[in-house]
């Protein structure tokens, strides 16, 4: 069960496009991608695209050819204002901004608001190891969610083993990919994999002596929780 989520959580690591998206998040941009056509607002990429600029305005404002989300997202890959009145001339800018678009992702949006992508990367392992149910109102958990245990199983922190959750003091959580026990001189400690790092280092496996996220990824430590479906 829990080999499932930390080899999803390895698979979304090596996810440029996912882990790019959560970049962007970060940087105020609104998105991310995911490969979860369950969540609230997700929307795939449109299945054709007008075969040439005539019309193109007028095809571009019909909901048989883009919903708003849909043209929301191109116009941002296209690097056009969001409010952009489209013309005809916006063609050929607008149709390689379709072509970027990996038909295997969709995209949601949640605002400029919002940056933080941890839970994202989480509920995202969870998916893909088929746990999709685990949601709420249509979104992933929240860290703070997952730090209260809504929909998961506590786990004792002898039992932690790969693709546990671990929640770090109600603000954010990683998928757990390594654990070292038994070690000489230190206490024992966990490696994990996530997102919501800022805008570089997201999918990267840390470790305790990264020293990264309160203080230390030791078992021991009071402000670390672990969690599994």
């Amino acid at each position: 069960m829990s080999e499932k989520i930390a080899k999803a959580a390895e698979k979304i690591a090596g996810d440029e496009i996912i882990l790019d998206s959560y970049k962007a998040f970060y940087q105020g941009k609104g998105y991310f991608l995911t490969k979860n056509s369950a969540l609230f607002g997700a929307k795939r990429k449109p299945p054709k695209f007008p075969a040439s600029s005539n019309d193109f305005a007028k095809k571009w404002n019909d909901s048989n050819w883009f919903v708003s989300v849909q043209r929301k997202y191109l116009l941002l890959l296209a690097g056009l204002e969001a409010d952009r009145k489209v013309r005809d001339s916006d063609y050929s800018n607008l149709k390689n901004a379709y072509d970027k678009w990996d038909s295997g992702y969709y995209v949601v949006f949640y605002g400029a608001d919002a940056k933080w992508s941890c839970n994202l990367f989480v509920g995202e392992a969870l998916y893909m190891a088929g746990y999709g149910s685990i949601m709420s109102g249509g979104k992933y958990l929240s860290a703070k969610q997952i730090w209260n245990g809504e929909k998961l199983k506590s786990v004792k922190k002898g039992d932690v083993q790969r693709g546990d959750i671990a929640a770090f003091g109600g603000v954010h959580v990683e998928i757990v990919t390594n654990v070292r026990r038994g070690q000489w001189f230190e206490d024992d400690e966990f490696c994990s994999r996530g997102a919501g790092r800022g805008a570089t280092g997201n999918g990267d496996e840390r470790c305790d002596a990264d020293n990264w996220f309160s203080g230390s990824r030791e078992m021991s430590n009071i402000n670390i929780k672990f969690f599994r479906p």
